[in-house]
């Protein structure tokens, strides 16, 4: 043990000595300061602000407003029945063209008639005192006064249309009544047409406003009928009223 020591304190000894040596061999250090570097410049993106946000808030649609309104229905007016009899009333003027004379002659007439439907039943009175010239026997000219008649069926075509075509056929009677003589008549057929316009009133019916042509045939005369007025042909305006 004690060989042991002395070993180790000799070896520590010698140590010693050999730093003692190497120290005395360096050479000074000498020490410098550090060189301080310029300051490092950082350029630091700073990020933009951001737009602002825009907050779009859409509103619902307002809710569909359903207005109900109630009318009250309109009175009606009564509608006139179609096939209900009416009683016609009318008059008309227009030349007479006597054919057998060759003589024209002014006609008034008056009409009265019942209608049911499209069908017309009337009665017609045409006047023409001291219209037309004739020759009696001796062969002198004598003034004679007209008067026709007929009775006629007349059927109205079109009954939606506010223009009716009109036609009808009946019997016809023209009387001659010559100065100073007794009247003579003349019988026969008579065929009628025409247009003719219906105007409705309300509450009061309708008017029906045409012109219309109106043939006679004599063809059977009482004693001393001048033949000559056996053919004639009226021609005319008139105006009903239907109600």
């Amino acid at each position: 043990m004690k060989n042991v020591m002395m070993t180790i304190g000799g070896g520590l000894a010698g140590a010693m000595m050999l730093a003692t040596a190497w120290v005395g061999r360096a050479h000074a250090v000498e020490i410098y300061p550090e060189t301080i570097p310029p300051p490092r410049v950082i350029v630091v993106t700073q990020p933009s602000d951001p737009p602002p946000v825009r907050i779009v808030v859409r509103r619902p649609p307002p809710p569909d407003r359903v207005l109900i309104r109630v009318r009250a229905p309109e009175p009606r007016a009564a509608t006139r029945d179609e096939d209900a009899p009416r009683l016609v009333l009318g008059a008309g003027i227009g030349p007479m063209f006597v054919l057998g004379a060759d003589s024209v002659v002014p006609v008034g007439h008056a009409h009265v008639g019942l209608a049911l439907g499209q069908v017309e039943f009337g009665l017609r009175l045409g006047l023409a005192p001291y219209a037309a010239s004739l020759s009696n026997v001796d062969g002198e000219p004598t003034d004679t006064g007209l008067y026709t008649t007929d009775a006629t069926f007349t059927y109205r075509f079109l009954p939606d249309a506010d223009l009716h075509p009109i036609l009808g056929a009946g019997l016809g009677a023209v009387i001659a009544a010559p100065s100073g003589a007794p009247p003579s008549a003349g019988f026969g057929v008579s065929l009628r047409a025409g247009l003719e316009l219906g105007v409705d009133l309300p509450d009061a019916g309708e008017l029906g406003v045409g012109l219309d042509a109106i043939g006679t045939q004599v063809v059977g005369a009482e004693a001393g009928f001048p033949w000559a007025l056996a053919t004639s042909l009226t021609v005319g305006a008139h105006l009903d009223w239907r109600f």
